[in-house]
């Protein structure tokens, strides 16, 4: 588990906000579930710690990247669909509480 030092959200319309929690999240999810507005239907949660992002971004189909950014460059990028929007709201927990690499484990194995 990683010690997260910070967070951020940004949405497709251009929206952003720092240090948020897992409320605002929900917010987020509800927001481009219901929005029929497809081209901006999207946001990425991002935390830092040390010298790396961790970011997971999640579209209207549930389509979901994550990616590792390092010191120098993006170290892996990794995509798939969580299975319902529970699970999305679950590995957006994670990542706020640093559980870095049970999210890559879901997003290499699908477990």
């Amino acid at each position: 588990m990683r010690e997260i030092e910070g967070n951020f959200i940004e949405d497709g319309w251009g929206n952003s906000l720092d240090n948020i929690g897992i409320e605002k999240i929900k917010a987020f999810l509800e927001k481009i579930k219901t929005t029929t507005d497809i081209e901006h239907c999207y946001f990425h949660v991002g935390v830092y710690y040390g010298e790396y992002i961790s970011i997971l971004q999640i579209g209207k189909n549930l389509g979901m990247y994550f990616t590792l950014d390092g010191p120098n460059n993006i170290e892996y990028e990794l995509k798939s669909n969580a299975k319902n929007w529970d699970h999305a709201e679950e590995l957006y927990s994670d990542l706020l509480a640093g559980n870095i690499e049970k999210i890559r484990d879901f997003f290499e194995n699908g477990s």
